[in-house]
């Protein structure tokens, strides 16, 4: 809910990456409660580390996450690649993680420069954040840009209330 009001000023496209982040978050720690895992997700912004270099979320057993939502799946692909995520896991919107991975394979077999870039990032993409059984499930770009909006992230809040007082 507060994300959504804090980035209304913003363009919704790239105010939807704070969301896809926060949503990834959120989901990895419902199902951890639910599973009775003792693990926890967080935000590197909500733990003080605003503008990490190089992750976005870090889950409880020091496994890092850098995510990336652009509205078109080869977008978010050539983002994920940068050289400085290579020591870290890499999280693409669900809808686009197949192509994401199609692309990549592509962009490998083509022997392009950034060859190595794309191995490595094929590697280490995830559908969504993940560890030791415990999952987010994913996050589409859609529901991330969607929650960018307030009267709809409050809703989502509720429905996440919901299932975690559940």
């Amino acid at each position: 809910r507060q994300l959504a009001i804090d980035k209304q000023n913003v363009l919704a496209d790239k105010a939807q990456g704070w969301m896809f982040e926060q949503l990834e978050v959120t989901k990895f720690n419902l199902d951890a409660v639910r599973k009775g895992s003792r693990l926890y997700a967080a935000t590197t912004d909500s733990l003080g580390q605003t503008n990490h270099p190089t992750t976005d979320v870090l889950i409880s057993n020091d496994k890092a996450f850098q995510l990336k939502s652009g509205n078109t799946a080869s977008s978010s692909a050539f983002m994920l690649a940068d050289k400085k995520y290579a020591d870290v896991n890499l999280v693409a919107p669900s809808d686009q993680t197949d192509k994401v991975q199609a692309l990549y394979a592509k962009r490998i077999e083509s022997g392009t420069l950034k060859a190595s870039d794309y191995q490595n990032a094929s590697a280490k993409l995830h559908k969504g954040i993940e560890a030791d059984n415990v999952s987010s499930g994913g996050t589409t770009y859609d529901e991330a840009l969607k929650a960018t909006d307030a009267k709809h992230a409050n809703h989502v809040a509720n429905t996440f209330e919901a299932k975690a007082a559940l």
